[in-house]
């Protein structure tokens, strides 16, 4: 549904929560604890400070999640055919 600014930094903050989640890999981590195994080698989890990124739209959403991003010294790539120079920036 849209709902202009409605929730826009809970959703960005999620969307920030679940790269974690995916670059640590803590579902398969979660499962492994789950079923009684301790594996902290086992993971493929990305560790290292010079890989993140985030990609996003450049909406209101996009905007913040890209504001946050950036203040993890993630690097941001963004695309909207319709972005003036001036919000890119």
């Amino acid at each position: 549904m849209n709902t202009p600014f409605g929730n826009s930094v809970t959703t960005a903050e999620h969307a920030i929560a679940l790269m974690f989640a995916l670059a640590r890999d803590i579902p398969a981590a979660d499962a492994s604890t789950q079923a009684g195994k301790w594996e902290k080698s086992a993971s493929w989890a990305w560790r290292s400070p010079a890989r993140p990124s985030a990609s996003s739209a450049a909406g209101n959403i996009g905007a913040i999640v890209a504001t946050r991003a950036l203040g993890l010294k993630m690097r941001v790539v963004a695309f909207d055919p319709f972005l003036s120079a001036e919000r890119a920036r």
